[in-house]
């Protein structure tokens, strides 16, 4: 799937867009990595629509696609960059599954997805858990131009698909509006969620800063505020040398411990520094500690049986550093011991990925790559 047309409190999708625009252009997303991985791996499939979560069960693997926009547009100004652009809507979001073999076959299908012109940088179908049952997150849309917005109601939101129907289990945009647990601007953004055993759910809303709790019956309540931090500013606004400025957490994925809590990946807002993103530990009172730290703009996170924590970064370089021709669009999966041991898995191969998932005896991961890009989408799977 693909970062939010708006991304909210410094979400950053306009630098990721940007990254994406040059990364067509310059023909780099066409074509394979270099070898150099740390972990074998393949490319267990390929062509889908910006893939975002992932998720195992029964050895298949099912995937998030914000699929690519559509044919109905309309003219609106980019809330992040004020200029003028295009943004168009199309039923071409849903959920994949793929077999061993590499197989690709709809489970849901026919969810609007927002992008602009070309299908770069779509919001929809976002995250995907394989949990008591089949469930799925839509992200939020608050950039969309009003004559769009009567196509977007599912964003926001939180489905359960069960015996072919898909049911609304909860509208997490909505508790943001009502309640703005942080106390800022008033935004949204929606783009990761657990499933508990007992089919409650845990969702990060990275616009919002927050972790909040869905109940069996779909109410939501607040579990944490996630804190921010200062980074040294970047050269292109002109402040003194030296200066700190403020960034918003922007939580991006959250996942359960083999200690009962739960661990939230920090993507980090503008300027989205190098080695500034951490893994926080959110207990059942809701208080917030750091569990790992020195990473870089991570976009998901998740542990296996025997307690190692992977992080994906979708931009190890950063998100200002990102964009070709000078800059690196590598993400990075890294393995992060119960000791706190770090091992780098992935190599030049992951560009812009968007999701990890692991078997549970630690096997196996498998990761979305080109995860913001139409019709390129990867997902690669590493033997570990």
């Amino acid at each position: 799937m693909r970062i939010a047309v708006r991304s909210g409190r410094g979400r950053g999708g306009k630098w990721v867009r940007a990254g994406a625009v040059a990364l067509l252009a310059s023909g780099l997303v066409l074509l394979p990595g270099p070898a150099g991985a740390a972990a074998p791996y393949e490319v267990l499939a390929e062509g889908l629509d910006n893939p975002r979560g992932i998720g195992l069960r029964d050895g298949l693997v099912y995937v998030a696609e914000a699929g690519r926009g559509g044919d109905q547009c309309a003219p609106g100004i980019n809330p992040e960059s004020g200029e003028p652009f295009t943004v168009c809507v199309g039923n071409t979001g849903g959920v994949t599954r793929i077999h061993k073999n590499g197989r690709v076959e709809d489970v849901i299908s026919g969810y609007p997805s927002l992008a602009e012109e070309g299908g770069i940088g779509a919001a929809g179908v976002i995250d995907v858990s394989t949990k008591r049952g089949l469930h799925f997150l839509v992200s939020n849309a608050s950039g969309a131009p009003e004559a769009l917005r009567p196509l977007l109601e599912p964003f926001g939101k939180l489905f359960r698909y069960r015996g072919g129907e898909v049911f609304e289990r909860s509208d997490i945009s909505a508790f943001e509006e009502a309640n703005n647990p942080d106390g800022g601007e008033i935004d949204t953004n929606p783009y990761g969620f657990f499933t508990t055993s007992a089919g409650r759910h845990l969702v990060a809303d990275a616009a919002g800063n927050s972790l909040v709790h869905v109940d069996r019956a779909g109410r939501v309540s607040l579990v944490a505020v996630l804190p921010g931090g200062t980074a040294l500013a970047p050269p292109f606004l002109g402040l003194p040398p030296g200066t700190q400025i403020p960034f918003q957490p922007v939580p991006t994925a959250v996942t359960r411990g083999p200690d009962g809590a739960y661990y939230v990946g920090q993507l980090t807002g503008f300027p989205f520094p190098v080695d500034g993103a951490k893994v926080f530990r959110v207990d059942a009172g809701g208080q917030v500690t750091t569990y790992a730290e020195g990473f870089t703009n991570i976009i998901d996170v998740t542990f296996d049986g025997d307690g190692n924590l992977f992080v994906l970064e979708i931009a190890s370089a950063g998100l200002l550093n990102s964009e070709p021709p000078e800059g690196d669009p590598t993400g990075t999966l890294w393995k992060v011991s119960p000791g706190g041991e770090r091992e780098r898995i992935s190599g030049p191969e992951l560009v812009s990925p968007g999701g990890v998932a692991v078997s549970s005896s630690g096997d196996d991961a498998y990761v979305t790559n080109y995860a913001i890009f139409p019709g390129q989408g990867q997902v690669v799977h590493y033997d570990l």
